[in-house]
This record gives structure tokens, sequence and C-alpha cells, in this order.
């Protein structure tokens, strides 16, 4: 009947419109800044992320307006306490650490994690300096913070399956998350 059929419609429709399109997407804004936490909403909404899958995380900024250069890096020790464990701490949490795949990181999460310097000669084998995304696509491997990996390739790299069939057939990878990065809406 008519009536049934656009019933069927309308659930279809809503369904497709919920924002459970993907919930393998994990969305990380900084709840310090507004325009953070506007850019992981819009994002989340266009692209059908659930809500619950968008992490605030508390960073403190120079200039919650985000013009501020110091905000683009962040020490080691404040990158495990302020990012890296609330990430780890909401995947075990939830039980979605397997169900996440893919992290977003929003303009007003670090770009950098600042070590000491390394001398040049060491320097790739020795530095505590990282991005956050490279840190956060070994969340919970055995190379998670440790930083400097030399003569180590991306796994996944020119893989022709996607990235849940790499994650299934290749449990002990230290790629466990692909990491992207929103800077505007």
């Amino acid at each position: 009947s008519r009536v049934s059929w656009l019933a069927c419609l309308a659930g279809l429709l809503a369904f497709g419109c919920s924002g459970d399109r993907h919930p393998e997407v994990l969305v990380l804004v900084n709840s310090e800044s507004p325009i953070s936490v506007a850019i992981g909403e819009t994002y989340a909404a266009r692209r059908g992320i659930p809500g619950r899958n968008i992490l605030p995380l508390s960073v403190p900024l120079e200039d919650t307006n985000l013009t501020h250069p110091a905000d683009a890096s962040i020490s080691r020790s404040n990158y495990e306490t302020l990012i890296r464990d609330p990430v780890a701490r909401f995947l075990e949490t939830t039980g979605r650490a397997q169900e996440i795949e893919i992290i977003v990181t929003t303009l007003g999460i670090p770009l950098r994690v600042s070590g000491p310097r390394a001398p040049d000669s060491l320097w790739l084998r020795d530095t505590t300096g990282a991005s956050v995304d490279a840190e956060l696509a070994l969340l919970s491997s055995q190379q998670d913070g440790a930083p400097g990996v030399v003569n180590t390739t991306n796994p996944y790299y020119d893989s022709a399956e996607s990235f849940s069939q790499f994650r299934q057939r290749h449990p002990d990878s230290s790629l466990r998350y692909l990491v992207a990065r929103l800077t505007g809406y």
C-alpha cells in the first residue's frame, strides 16, 4: 500500500540522515576552542558520524581563536596526558577500539609532539618529537610512544584492500588507525 511504502521511505531517509552512517570515525575536538568544536560538529553532521564519536579533549591554548603558533605543538608528557590517554581510555571503556578505524583531528588539536633535540647524526633514531597524527596512528600498538622509527615503512602503503580488511589480516601491525586532519569547515 502507499502508506506502508511512504513509511518505509521515511524510515530509510531517517536512518540515512541519522548520523550513524560512519561509526568507524572518531572526531577529536579541543573543548578549549569554540572553533575546534564547531569544525568537529559540522564535519560529523555532514558526514553522518554519530555524536557519540565526537571526543572533546581539553588542551590548554594560548589563543582560543587558534592563531598563536605555540598552539601547534605540545610536549610529550602533555600529549600523553591530554590526548593519547583520553583517546585510549575512550576506545577501551566504550569497547570500540576495533570499530573505530579512522581518527580525525580538528584545528585546535596540536600538530606536533615536541621533544628535546637529538644530534643531527642520530636525529631520526633518537628524537622524541613526532606528529600527533603519526602518534595516534600507532595508538595501542607495540610502537605506541616510540617515536624515531627509522627503517619503518607504512605497511598499508599501496594496499588494494580496505583498511578494515588490512586490520583483520594484520592484527599485529603497528598501524592501528588512519588519521586525518580538518582545519576548516
